[in-house]
């Protein structure tokens, strides 16, 4: 279970859940799903994978990947990092990467 996951990444880095919830800005509501058997958003997983220095496969190693919740829940980790790229980027260069892709799907 993702909770149980967490609980021992935790427990291994000598810090509590809500220490890390606290860190990474989680609300209670969000830790207690977890432990209700629920898994965050991928971004929030990315998130506390980045704070452990693990990969999100790791922290979803045991769940149902092929029943995603959501759009966001259905991405690769390569998927889901190109689109945060992409959000950081200008529209401008938005503009320049949308034409790029047109013109290859046009080919």
């Amino acid at each position: 279970m993702f909770f149980d996951i967490i609980q021992n990444l935790c427990d291994k880095s000598g810090i509590s859940v809500s220490k890390l919830a606290l860190d990474l800005k989680i609300s209670k509501s969000n830790v207690t799903n977890w432990k209700n058997g629920s898994i965050p958003k991928m971004d929030k997983v990315s998130q506390i994978a980045n704070y452990f220095d693990v990969t999100t496969d790791y922290l979803t190693e045991n769940e149902q990947k092929n029943k995603p919740s959501s759009f966001e829940d259905s991405l690769t980790d390569e998927e889901f990092n190109l689109i945060m790229e992409y959000r950081k980027l200008t529209q401008e260069e938005k503009n320049f990467v949308r034409k790029s892709v047109s013109a290859q799907s046009d080919k």
